[in-house]
Formats: C-alpha cells, structure tokens, sequence
C-alpha cells in the first residue's frame, strides 16, 4: 500500500486483514462463555458435544454414555479426558495433578453449572502451559431474593440411566449458599461397564457491608 504524505511518498508493508475478506475469514474469537440456560442439551448425562456445539475448533470424545468424564480438545490435540485443557471449577483446578498427568477424572454436572468459560489462545497462558487452553465450570449460587429454593430433577435414559439430582440454595443475611447432591445409575454399554455416581458439592458466599465477598 503506497501513501502520499505533502512531498514525501510512505509505503505501508503491511496491512491488518478485515474480519472478512472475500470469501475468507480472518476474524476469530478465543475466548467464548456458554451460559447453560441458553443451551439445548441433555445436561442430566453432561451430553458434551450439546453443550460445546456453539464454539469452534472442538474437538469432542464422549467415552461414557453418562457423561461422568467430559472430553474436550482443541487445536487437533486429543480429547482424551480434556488432558490438554487446564480443567477448572469456580477457578480451581480439579484435574488429578494439573502439571502433570492433566487428566480429568470428575466433570460437575451440568445441571450445577451457571455457565462454562473456554479460554484459548495468548489469554490462557496465565493459567498455565496446556496446549489447548483452560475450560473453567463456574457454579450456581442461591437465589439472592428467597432464602430458600429447591430443585430436584429426576431423570431416566437408554441403557438403564437414572438420573436424580437435587439442590438447596438461597440467601440468608449476608450468606448466599448453594448445594447439591446427585445420584446417576446406569447399565452401560459394552458389559460389565456399569456405574453408581455419587456427586456433592457446597458453596458458600458472604459479602460485608462494604461489599466485598468472601466464597468457598
């Protein structure tokens, strides 16, 4: 790209590509949030390739029929149990030894999650040096105007799945707390493959007058 600057002449070697050119795009995101009341995926059995479809550059491995280990890969890696994606949940990570054997053995359920964030590319070094980048499972919380809610969700599914899963969660002063208990049964196949699932989790948030927030 040749300019005309008064009597001088500037040249530009180099130019930034539009997000679109022709029939070529060059404009790309790297970090995607998938909040889970907009999706339409069957949450009870974690049906992963449901939950990512909307984000690019997957690649997706359901090893179970029940969802108990999410596999996720990007960038042509393998997504034997999302080994290498930095795995985390409210922040932490819940790989069995996140800078080594990275494999992740626990996905939460879906049902839990308020959303999932997926961060690639340069913004994902900071949490570590996987290939792929970090997937981060944030959590709900309680409602912040009752101080108590309940839910239960019953499920049943081919190959015998059953699904039960049940949560309390609510705000009482200052405390907001969320938790859940889940049970998921199922005949998988090949033989000999069957599972009982046992899930807990609690969560608590206390925020002071001067609105800072202390969560576990």
């Amino acid at each position: 790209v040749t300019t005309s600057a008064g009597s001088k002449e500037v040249v530009n070697w180099s130019t930034t590509l539009g997000g679109v050119e022709g029939t070529g795009m060059y404009a790309g995101k790297k970090a995607e949030v998938i909040q889970r009341r907009n999706i339409n995926a069957s949450v009870a059995v974690n049906r992963a390739r449901e939950i990512f479809a909307q984000v690019a550059g997957l690649n997706i491995w359901e090893a179970d029929c029940a969802g108990i280990q999410i596999g996720v890969g990007g960038r042509g890696f393998s997504p034997r149990r999302t080994e290498n994606f930095n795995t985390r949940q409210n922040g932490y990570d819940i790989a069995a030894d996140a800078l080594g054997y990275t494999e992740s053995y626990y996905s939460p359920p879906m049902q839990s999650v308020e959303k999932v964030e997926v961060v690639r590319g340069a913004a994902a070094l900071k949490y570590g040096n996987k290939p792929g980048g970090m997937i981060n499972f944030v959590m709900k919380e309680g409602r912040k105007d009752k101080k108590l809610e309940a839910e239960s969700v019953q499920s049943i599914g081919s190959y015998g799945l059953f699904s039960s899963y049940n949560a309390l969660g609510g705000t009482v002063g200052r405390v907001n707390y969320y938790t859940f208990l889940q049970y998921k049964f199922v005949k998988c196949c090949p033989c000999n493959s069957d599972f009982d699932n046992y899930t807990a989790y609690a969560g608590l948030r206390y925020t002071s007058k001067k609105v800072t927030s202390i969560k576990m």
